[in-house]
């Protein structure tokens, strides 16, 4: 596929699922470019795209892609809860670029910068990013926890919230072999607002 058939799928209002069995540089920009620009330029950044699971079985993602994957992942209403390689035994991501520019810390590698991403603004990852070197980046899975257990965690960081609401959220940790650390957490990131 070339970049003009990428920018075609990209605009699919009602995709959900999407698969390509080779992503090289580039690639993945030319296909989130549509979506992210639609959300942008309706004056809401508001993610109003369909797409739910995005797999790729080999990636070489350059800075570009990278940087419009941050970008997707940071939009209200992002719904992409599937993000990896389709299949375990694949290649994996490989990256084209060492470091990413990410606004108001230095530059990261590009793990660390989904990490970032997905901790301090997006929830709807509840999926484990399958291709992702659990020993490099074990902190991804952590988040993609807390995205389960705790939908509304970026909510309750930003807003003032009620002993009532945290005990609700806390309620709904459950039984996740990570609820201590997931508690833990929530309590941390809400402190401030007690």
């Amino acid at each position: 596929l070339d970049v003009e058939d990428l920018s075609k799928f990209g605009r699919m209002a009602h995709l959900k699922h999407f698969t390509l069995a080779h992503w090289g540089p580039g690639d993945l920009h030319s296909f989130l470019t549509p979506l992210l620009d639609a959300a942008e330029t309706d004056g809401t950044s508001v993610y109003s795209h369909q797409l739910e699971s995005l797999d790729c079985s080999d990636a070489h993602l350059g800075r570009d892609d990278v940087e419009s994957l941050l970008r997707l992942l940071k939009l209200p209403g992002c719904r992409l809860k599937s993000l990896g390689v389709g299949e375990s035994g694949a290649m994996g991501w490989e990256f084209t670029c060492q470091e990413i520019k990410v606004p108001d810390q230095l530059s990261l590698h590009p793990l660390k910068a989904l990490v970032e991403t997905v901790r301090y603004h997006n929830v709807s990852l509840v999926e484990f990013p399958v291709g992702i070197n659990v020993s490099r980046c074990a902190s991804i899975g952590f988040w993609v926890r807390m995205n389960r257990a705790c939908p509304n965690r970026i909510k309750l960081t930003r807003e003032p919230c009620s002993v009532r609401d945290l005990v609700g959220e806390i309620s709904k940790v459950g039984k996740d072999p990570y609820s201590t650390s997931i508690v833990f957490e929530l309590l941390r990131s809400t402190h401030q607002h007690w």
